[in-house]
């Protein structure tokens, strides 16, 4: 178990308090993927020009150096936005799980001990649940079976 998926140390959250957060949430991750469609962008551009120069693009004199390494920094902003939108994120108290496919977990704290509410980009609002186990499978909020 890695330090994101610790019980220890992480918020706890009720399911209405999750769910207040989903906005911003989901909010966060429209820009997040914006922002990784455009390192994309990037990187299929650096591709390019890697194909075309080879190791002789990054010569001074090459007349795409500087575009490269234009391309490169842009990279690294978008890339450093990223970063500081997750941070925000996690400052919020909330546990990324899956920066690709925009899965964020609450750890919530029931009498058994602590279980996660699992949100994933593009739902509303926190269907699931799941033990803390790392491959735990996802359960509808409203089963029966109390968490």
């Amino acid at each position: 178990m890695d330090a994101e998926h610790s019980e220890q140390n992480e918020r706890t959250w009720s399911l209405e308090e999750a769910n207040k957060l989903i906005p911003i949430v989901t909010q966060a991750f429209d820009g997040i993927f914006a922002l990784n469609d455009k390192i994309e962008a990037k990187n299929k551009d650096i591709t390019v020009l890697h194909e075309i120069w080879g190791v002789a693009l990054v010569e001074p004199d090459n007349p795409d150096c500087l575009y490269y390494k234009e391309l490169r920094q842009e990279r690294a902003n978008l890339q450093k936005r990223i970063e500081l939108a997750v941070a925000e994120l996690r400052n919020l108290g909330c546990a990324i799980d899956d920066l690709k496919r925009g899965i964020v977990h609450f750890h919530h704290k029931t009498p058994r001990g602590v279980v996660v509410f699992c949100w994933r980009y593009g739902e509303q609002r926190v269907n699931h649940w799941h033990e803390i186990s790392w491959r735990a499978a996802r359960k509808p909020v409203g089963l029966a079976e109390r968490i």
